[in-house]
């Protein structure tokens, strides 16, 4: 039952010259003055279907088809934190306003269908509980389904740049919701292929754009990602990494596992969980197994060796139902202060293990050849201390007392001296 059936002002008919209508590249591009709520004031004068008051709809109708769906912007898939809500819900039933409030617009293509900008996961959530309680004895979860969902229901007409908007402003205070780190990965795919349409739009190639001032590569990419991406990064370095780390993952056909193993385990619900230590951590981490273990782990195992220290640098989802409360705190790996002095330690060998000896004995080997490790030997083709110039080694030898050609020169030198003497 409706709340409210006061419309919008702007629902006596919209036009195809109605401004509000035509797709912008952002909300920043459609509303350039406007910031914080004064921003929020506008898009929910402009766009809601009801300025009176929110509405009360049921999650099923009579014919027990279910209402919400998630709309296609908010393509989250946090398999881990849906399941713990799925756990509270059976056990203490789902809480009315207390994690934030569901907002939609209705579908293009069903009747008595929305999709849901935000709130999405806990419906879902909702459904899944309903599933499984198949005899409906279950007080809480039936108490739930009789309450129904509360929203505010956005004109299906609003474009998507405004619906980015409003999921994003939903995400940033909400820490379940919060934009995730899954999403930041998405969203780094999409700007990449985003930014290439528009330097090629442009006539640009990154090849060939200085590397200072104005129109220089970083500057002109950030300036492009704020304007069509606000708030998603805090700055160039912090997309910097999340962009060579994803790169990074595709190129070792890693994403896609990634991607998956996170969604099923992580816990982002955990206060410490924080996107910007994540993407720093995992780009060394990344960085570290790649370029000091590949002489020295076959490359079969190089790829599980990444993963096992990925899933160390975020926190787990709590195993059992007692450990339902968000207060707990699992073992955490890679906290902010300690992650340089957490990395150097797996980069040390242990003495007796295979990785040890196989790199001692590489290391021994090419000191045999006449070179130190990670030099070039006895080739000649290499520079520093690692290459053998035979004029060096032949002055060093006659210097020295103890060698053969040194004896002959140690005896002569003493001979011209007791000559002199005489």
């Amino acid at each position: 039952m409706a709340l409210s059936k006061s419309k919008s002002p702007w629902a006596a008919g919209p036009t195809h010259e109605d401004p509000r209508w035509k797709p912008c590249a952002s909300i920043k591009v459609r509303y350039p003055k406007l910031e914080g709520n004064a921003m929020q004031d506008r898009v929910f004068q402009d766009y809601l279907l009801s300025t009176d008051g929110d509405q009360r709809l049921p999650f099923f109708t009579e014919a027990g088809v279910k209402v919400f769906e998630r709309h296609r912007i908010n393509n989250r898939n946090l398999g881990a934190w849906r399941e713990y809500l799925v756990r509270q819900i059976m056990s203490k039933g789902y809480h009315e306003g207390v994690r934030g409030q569901a907002w939609a617009v209705p579908s293009d293509t069903e009747a008595s269908k929305y999709l849901l900008i935000s709130h999405a996961t806990l419906t879902e959530a909702i459904y899944l509980a309903a599933e499984r309680d198949k005899d409906h004895e279950n007080d809480f979860v039936q108490r739930s389904l009789r309450l129904g969902l509360v929203a505010k229901v956005f004109e299906k007409r609003t474009p998507e740049d405004v619906l980015t908007y409003l999921k994003q402003l939903h995400n940033e205070f909400h820490r379940g919701a919060a934009t995730s780190y899954l999403e930041l990965i998405e969203a780094c795919i999409e700007i990449e292929k985003g930014f290439a349409k528009y330097i090629n739009f442009k006539g640009l190639k990154a090849r060939t754009m200085p590397r200072k001032g104005n129109g220089a590569y970083i500057k002109v990419y950030w300036i492009w990602l704020q304007e069509n991406h606000p708030g998603l990064f805090r700055n160039w370095t912090q997309f910097f990494e999340m962009k060579s780390f994803v790169r990074g993952l595709t190129r070792a056909g890693l994403l896609k596992h990634y991607q998956e193993e996170v969604a099923d385990t992580c816990n982002f619900a955990n206060p410490k969980l924080s996107n910007a230590t994540l993407i720093s951590t995992n780009k060394k981490l990344f960085t570290m197994v790649y370029e000091n273990f590949v002489d020295t782990i076959p490359q079969q195992h190089l790829d599980f060796a990444m993963m096992c220290a990925l899933r160390m640098a975020y926190p787990g989802m709590p195993k059992s139902d007692d450990e339902l409360e968000d207060d707990v705190d699992p073992k955490w790996v890679f906290d902010k202060p300690e992650t340089i002095a957490m990395i150097s330690v797996l980069k040390c060998p242990m003495s007796g293990s295979a990785i040890y000896s196989a790199a001692k004995k590489k290391s021994h080997q090419k000191e045999a050849r006449g070179g130190k490790p990670g030099g070039r030997g006895k080739s000649g083709k290499g520079k520093g201390k690692g290459k053998i110039h035979s004029r060096r080694s032949l002055r060093k030898q006659k210097s020295d007392p103890k060698s053969p050609g040194g004896k002959r020169k140690y005896r002569s030198k003493q001979n011209s001296k007791a000559l002199k003497k005489q």
